[in-house]
């Protein structure tokens, strides 16, 4: 079962961010976050399934919501964000030694994914609490961050591509 399969069999479709994906659980209640971190009410939750190649560029950006992201089939997936504290995280999500079946990026961070394996893909889950919403969605350039972090600036190199952003 390569990525094609996945593709085809989930229906997915082609992601902002790079890679594909496809809705698949947003909650009918509805929450007011406090202090108000959103103009409107939100779902409590919505999960998608989300698929990332080789091919895939890191796309780096973040959103307003904590994401857990859900390990199911393929290459493990290197995810790294940078915190509220300001250090630079690397964590890597699949079945092996030293990796997670279940990574939690927190709200606010900037942060991004790619696959491990060369000639690869992923198949995860990425689930968003309070529910995601596109317009929450704020992509990074790449010398704003090296200039908001200047600490990080070759793990920002590495992890990110000029072509991308």
């Amino acid at each position: 079962m390569d990525k094609n399969y996945w593709i085809e069999r989930l229906k997915l479709e082609v992601h902002p961010e790079g890679g594909f994906y496809r809705e698949v659980y947003r909650s009918a209640d509805l929450v007011k976050t406090t202090p108000p971190k959103f103009n409107e009410q939100r779902p409590s939750s919505t999960s998608i399934y989300y698929l990332l190649s080789s091919e895939t560029k890191a796309f780096c950006h973040k959103i307003k919501s904590d994401e857990a992201w859900y390990y199911h089939v393929g290459s493990p997936v290197t995810l790294f964000y940078i915190d509220q504290q300001s250090v630079f995280n690397v964590k890597v999500l699949g079945p092996g030694d030293g990796q997670d079946l279940f990574i939690v990026i927190p709200q606010n961070c900037w942060f991004g994914a790619r696959v491990l394996e060369p000639d690869s893909f992923a198949l995860v889950s990425c689930m968003v609490s309070p529910g995601f919403e596109f317009s929450d969605l704020e992509m990074a350039d790449r010398n704003e961050l090296i200039d908001t972090f200047p600490q990080h600036k070759e793990s920002i190199l590495k992890f990110t591509l000029m072509d991308n952003l």
